[in-house]
């Protein structure tokens, strides 16, 4: 399958559109590799949102020109961050840091390798080479901060937002495909209170709708200039039932924040808003949706093979390499209809190193360039721009695994080719221990539970349920009445998850079923805390 080599990034201070030939408008990267965990505590951390997943970089240094910058993963509250940056005498490196967040902040040493696999190298481990001291990254929200280098004050630092031609303009734009979101509204503790299934719609005489429970009445919406942010107007009904005033939206991949006003008569209530994408394109079809989360997709493909899949961004690893000791890594982000990676790696002589490239999304198989840089900005020196050294190859990264001579598109796991090696099989790091386990599953969720005839709708019903018991082999909530458990589907590459509600003094059982995957993103549930306590929405962002 070809993919176009060029991508448009809009520059969010100035307003002015960008092309980026074979390659990405930034160069600051990430790292891979000290593949140790730390345990978790089980203490409730006061921590309002999640930082997103992806590219970072150092907010003064977006210049548009090659430089460092970060592949940040933080799951529950363990963060690992992989840097990329430069040695004094200009030869690029990557750094590693892990460590737990305390409130918003951690404070971790950075940590330097050599002598691991380069290239089409034969199989080994690197080791340690040493730290060129700690780092400090705080979060101010999910897309917003700042970092600390060895030798350096603290800087701003924010989310890489990308966007390619097709999605700017082209047939994956939001204009054409339209969204399914699941939306949940937080009342003023935090805490939630309200539901919706909605979707924000085609352009229709050049506005957007969006439709949903509780109130199934349009909204007319206006899109906001270089962001994916929308703000939409109800109309009152004639009815004085409740309904939906306004509402502001903010799409940042998958991740929707925002804010929306109920009203009822004379009442008004404010919500904050948190959801999350869960299709694009072709709905309406319930044969053939998949398990796993599709974000930007389009119509021919919904059902004529593999869904259009936007994978867990984050850090990836080549599984027969897990061994617990610094190896390679790939940092993985997909937003927008672009693909952008990492690999953090090493050169033929030993010395560590990295790797960067991007391409055009559209599919579960993307192809991309990998380049060397040199000469960009080490720990404690001045500002200064990288160069590209060389194309070093092509990588082709895969998001499905085979199912019974099929492929099945899947958000944690696939395959990848790097230069001069075959496919690996490939999958996304679980920070923390407990992440497959049953108590993986304590937190609190939104889950749709259906009933013994659960082909009416009055046998369907939305819970907001908190499960906060381990009770050995299931998560269960405080009283009891609702238990999760894990199972393994035959013919399933993802973790199930069944959880049984008993309602009527027990002599009904409601049942909610989902596949279990990092961050716990699924079409059928969305969790809401995770077991730590910590909201997975991005905070308090710029909506406008």
């Amino acid at each position: 399958m070809g993919y176009k080599k060029t991508s448009i990034y809009t520059d969010k201070k100035s307003g002015e559109k960008m092309q980026i030939s074979s390659g990405i408008r930034f160069l600051r990267s990430a790292i891979v590799v000290s593949l140790a965990v730390f345990s978790c505590t089980a203490s409730w951390a006061a921590r309002d949102f999640t930082p997103q997943a992806g590219t970072w970089v150092v907010s003064e240094e977006l210049d548009g020109k090659p430089g460092r910058g970060l592949a940040i993963d933080v799951q529950g509250n363990t963060l690992f961050m992989q840097v990329f940056g430069y040695e004094k005498n200009g030869d690029a490196t990557f750094y590693t840091a892990t460590g737990q967040m305390k409130g918003n902040t951690v404070t971790a040493p950075l940590m330097q390798y050599q002598g691991g696999r380069s290239f089409g190298g034969d199989a080994r481990d690197a080791v340690e080479l040493g730290s060129p001291g700690n780092v400090t990254v705080s979060f101010a929200n999910g897309l917003q901060g700042t970092v600390q280098f060895p030798g350096e004050g603290p800087v701003a630092m924010e989310r890489f937002i990308a966007m390619s031609e097709q999605f700017v303009v082209g047939e994956l734009s939001p204009r054409k495909v339209g969204r399914q979101l699941k939306l949940v509204g937080l009342d003023e503790a935090g805490q939630p209170a309200i539901a919706w299934d909605a979707m924000l719609g085609r352009e229709n005489l050049g506005l957007f709708q969006i439709t949903g429970k509780p109130s199934s009445r349009r909204l007319e919406c206006s899109e906001l200039p270089q962001l994916e942010a929308y703000i939409c107007q109800g109309q009152e009904p004639e009815d004085g039932s409740a309904w939906v005033a306004s509402a502001q939206l903010r799409v940042v991949g998958i991740d929707i924040q925002g804010q929306i006003e109920m009203r009822e008569g004379e009442t008004s209530r404010r919500y904050a808003l948190i959801g999350m994408g869960i299709s694009a394109g072709g709905a309406g079809i319930p044969e053939c949706l998949q398990y796993q989360q599709i974000y930007v997709q389009t119509g021919p493909r919904y059902c004529g093979g593999p869904p259009v899949i936007t994978p867990s961004n984050g850090t990836w690893i080549i599984t027969d390499e897990l061994s617990g000791k610094p190896g390679r890594g790939i940092a993985v982000d997909v937003q927008n209809g672009l693909a952008i990676a990492q690999v953090f790696n090493y050169l033929a002589d030993g010395r560590s190193s990295f790797h960067m490239g991007s391409n055009d999304y559209a599919g579960i198989t993307t192809t991309m360039a990998l380049t060397r840089y040199a000469d960009g900005r080490y720990f404690g020196g001045p500002q200064r721009s990288a160069r590209a050294v060389e194309p070093v190859g092509e990588m082709q990264l895969q998001f499905a695994e085979l199912n019974q001579q099929r492929l099945d598109a899947n958000r944690v796991a696939g395959t990848v080719q790097l230069p001069g090696e075959l496919h690996q099989r490939m999958q996304r790091l679980a920070l923390e221990p407990e992440t497959s386990s049953h108590q993986g599953l304590l937190g609190q969720w939104m889950l749709l539970f259906l009933g013994p005839d659960h082909t009416k709708p009055s046998w369907q019903e939305t819970r907001f349920i908190t499960l906060s018991r381990d009770l050995g082999d299931a998560a269960a909530s405080e009283d009891g009445s609702v238990q999760c458990k894990r199972q393994s589907l035959e013919g399933h590459w993802l973790q199930g998850v069944v959880c049984e509600w008993w309602r009527n003094d027990r002599s009904e059982l409601w049942k909610s079923s989902f596949m279990q995957q990092t961050n716990n993103r699924s079409a059928s549930a969305m969790q809401i805390r995770d077991r730590h306590g910590n909201l997975l929405g991005l905070g308090d962002i710029p909506l406008d």
